[in-house]
């Protein structure tokens, strides 16, 4: 059947898009969350409801809790979006360049140039020094999960597959590698509490009846394609480092427990547009058009797959938590979650190109299948997919 085809068929199986939070954009069928009738007769969710403004510490605590030493230096972890860049600059403007080293983690041959470039851009205006630890084995990896999941598609092991081996390398890999050659165990993140996107760890814990970790054993044994080389060992290691954990590393602890972890956004607001202003005008920071997570070539594959199965991403919950912070009103998030959405029904021919792009041809049939099939993405009689 093509694409022409297809859309006819679509038009009476076509699932409209999900009705949202009357307060922020987050859909209905959002795993995790829950909603009620406020004294308004409007539609609530949890999130809204539960919210609560985040206090910030501010510059005088960050600089009391670093304490940094004399000649000491501390590590910041980058990738090339405006988040990490930001978070370097001010560490800079605070305790000097010379005593800030950025690094990165860098999966060959699945980064996007751009974020390369951004990273050198940066450290060349900021005079501060950069160390970029190459990840050779992350692509090869990569394509065997990938081929692996559209075995069996299960939007609770999206991240799971696809990353398998990245929580450890932006994290772990960074820690022991500034420490062995740079004497370092001080570290700054600045991963963004904007960010957090429930639903996924909400995923494994329906699978595993109420416990995550079950619902990851299970939906690895679900899928025995997943069990090659040392993959299932690398996911797991990657499972006991959760989302800012700071120094607790469950399993792990005795590896990491001298490190010193901060969180950036522990101190400051995220304020994505202040952010990318900033970094343009001071580091020459460029982006394509969707300036999230652009880095890692992955996140599209991801953002694909969670739109196909779930009819929503990450994205969803980022712009409603700005709502919730007052970043962006209402009218603009609906607005900006229905670009997205737009954009996300027209991702097919991107993802082909990425796969041409990674000789990953053999898999175009299959990732067209998902496309047609999925009640998600909406098909239009204009693309030439058959």
């Amino acid at each position: 059947m093509n694409i022409q085809e297809h859309s006819n068929l679509a038009i009476k199986e076509k699932i409209q898009t999900p009705k949202v939070c009357d307060y922020c954009v987050l859909p209905l069928n959002y795993k995790g969350a829950h909603f009620s009738l406020d004294e308004f007769g409007k539609r609530k969710c949890n999130f809204c409801m539960n919210h609560t403004e985040k206090c910030f510490k501010g510059k005088e605590a960050l600089l009391n809790d670093i304490d940094l030493e004399k000649n000491e230096k501390i590590g910041i972890m980058v990738s090339g979006g405006k988040d990490g860049l930001f978070a370097w600059m001010t560490l800079c403007d605070l305790f000097g360049s010379e005593n800030v080293i950025a690094f990165n983690y860098h999966k060959t041959g699945l980064v996007h140039p751009l974020a390369v470039q951004n990273i050198k851009n940066a450290s060349k205006l900021l005079n501060s020094q950069v160390v970029i630890v190459e990840d050779k084995d992350f692509k090869e990896r990569f394509k065997k999960n990938l081929k692996a999941f559209l075995k069996k598609p299960d939007p609770a092991l999206v991240r799971v597959a696809l990353c398998s081996g990245c929580r450890y390398g932006i994290t772990g890999k960074l820690y022991e590698y500034a420490n062995s050659k740079y004497n370092i165990k001080k570290f700054v993140s600045a991963a963004s509490y904007l960010e957090l996107a429930p639903f996924k760890n909400e995923l494994l814990k329906e699978k595993g009846n109420g416990n995550s970790k079950y619902g990851l054993i299970k939906g690895l044994g679900e899928n025995p394609a997943y069990n090659f080389d040392q993959n299932i060992e690398i996911i797991l290691r990657d499972d006991n480092l959760t989302y800012k954990i700071k120094s607790n590393y469950t399993g792990v602890k005795s590896n990491f427990s001298n490190y010193k972890l901060i969180d950036f956004d522990d101190y400051f607001p995220n304020n994505p547009s202040y952010y990318e202003k900033e970094v343009k005008k001071r580091l020459n920071w460029n982006c394509p058009k969707n300036s999230w997570r652009f880095d890692c070539i992955i996140e599209s594959f991801k953002d694909f797959f969670y739109y196909g199965l779930l009819g929503y991403t990450e994205t969803d919950y980022k712009i409603s938590e700005m709502i919730r912070y007052k970043l962006i009103d209402r009218n603009e998030g609906l607005k900006q979650i229905d670009d997205y959405h737009k954009n996300m029904n027209e991702s097919i021919e991107d993802i082909l190109n990425i796969l041409e792009n990674l000789n990953l041809d053999d898999l175009k049939k299959e990732f067209i299948t998902f496309y047609l099939e999925s009640p998600y993405f909406e098909k239009t009689t204009q693309s030439n997919i058959t």
